[in-house]
């Protein structure tokens, strides 16, 4: 199969009810066949597939159809709210900008010297060199998080912009396009897993899977899923691989 085909590929077990059938002789001899409905989990194997031209196409025809909605609806754009926030001293107090700015200066002078020390490793490095790299691993790290705290307060400003509205829709509708899943058989074809020819009919084949489902453990799961693969894809300019966002996702557990 080829690989290029697809943008992300994953499992996940769900509980199935199988038949399980028992043989056994009664007080007379006579074979007895008993059938139990029992729960087994099964690896279900999902792949986004990776869009082509048309696909790409008709996703920012999608967004920017939704973008127009959402304007008509009343909603503001994300130039207007940017522009009102200036005339009040913009988005972030100046307390907070002051700290994102360190945060930002000190994850790159830690990160700058991390790195220097990385070149360094082996034989040549000292009992001093390794005991900064323990120190700076984690606080790298802790900074990270801090600015991904900070970005998340400044884009939830955004949150209820058309712009944004739209955005998650296109996820979502990318979500419907792209997913594929092999029915549980092991050698078997993927097949769309939301079918319909439109977004209309994938959405109601969404609606169906999620009702039987009913927001159990694995619908949930697998949801989760599908939007952080997509949307870290779709972020990183469609150029993310299956290590990268399986990474990012180890990143933040």
């Amino acid at each position: 199969m080829n690989q290029d085909k697809w943008i992300y590929t994953f499992t996940l077990d769900k509980e199935v009810n199988v038949s399980k059938s028992e043989t056994s002789k009664n007080d007379a001899g006579e074979e007895i066949t008993i059938t139990k409905t029992i729960k087994e989990k099964k690896p279900f194997i999902f792949k986004i597939k990776k869009p082509n031209r048309k696909i790409i196409d008709d996703g920012d025809i999608f967004y920017a159809a939704k973008v127009g909605e959402y304007l008509k609806a009343g909603l503001l754009s994300k130039s207007l709210i940017s522009k009102r926030f200036e005339n009040d001293g913009g988005d972030l107090s100046e307390d907070i900008k002051k700290q994102y700015t360190e945060a930002v200066n000190d994850y790159y002078n830690s990160q700058l010297e991390l790195d220097k020390l990385k070149e360094k490793e082996g034989s040549s490095l000292s009992d001093e060199d390794k005991k900064q790299i323990d120190e700076l691993t984690p606080k790298i790290l802790e900074l990270k998080n801090i600015l991904t705290e900070f970005e998340i307060q400044r884009t939830s400003i955004y949150d209820q912009s058309a712009e944004s509205k739209a955005l998650n829709k296109q996820i979502f509708w990318y979500i419907l396009a792209l997913t594929h899943w092999n029915k549980g058989k092991e050698n078997g074809d993927f097949e769309p897993y939301f079918v319909g020819k439109t977004f209309d009919e994938r959405c109601d084949t969404y609606d169906k899977i999620e009702d039987e489902e009913n927001n159990n453990e694995f619908f949930l799961s697998l949801t989760s899923k599908l939007a952080f693969a997509i949307s870290y894809w779709f972020n990183s300019g469609n150029k993310a691989t299956q290590k990268d966002i399986d990474d990012a996702q180890n990143s933040i557990g």
